[in-house]
């Protein structure tokens, strides 16, 4: 090989790895029947130690005819003065949001709920293994 091909794919890589995230969690979604004011789908995908955040990060995706389908990659970095390694926990959540701000989010109730603006969304969670 040529040396200086090498070389460039050598600190092409070096490059690549320098950025890479701590985290990176693959969410697929697909979801129907939304309600016609719901105009964007956030997954928000966070990790913790012992119930404190150590890094989280969010993929917002819009909403067309009440439909949403595809794979959200949420890949963040652990939080400024947060070691990666300490992560013990993750927690990954669907929500829906009516403006673009991400401001007003869609509330969904049940019938007994005492207040009706108490929010349901769609949560995952796992314990992180190495």
């Amino acid at each position: 090989m040529n040396p200086r091909r090498l070389i460039i794919t050598l600190v092409l890589s070096f490059i690549a790895s320098a950025h890479a995230e701590d985290f990176s969690f693959s969410v697929p979604f697909d979801v129907m029947n939304l309600p016609p004011e719901i105009r964007f789908l956030r997954v928000t995908c966070t990790v913790w130690e012992h119930g404190s955040p150590i890094g989280s990060g969010q993929y917002r995706v819009g909403v067309s005819g009440g439909t949403a389908r595809g794979e959200a990659v949420v890949a963040f970095n652990a939080h400024r003065g947060q070691d990666a390694q300490r992560a013990t926990r993750w927690t990954c959540g669907l929500s829906f949001d009516v403006d673009e701000a991400g401001e007003k989010s869609y509330a969904f109730t049940e019938p007994g709920d005492s207040f009706p603006t108490v929010s349901r969304n769609i949560t995952a969670q796992g314990d992180i293994r190495r």
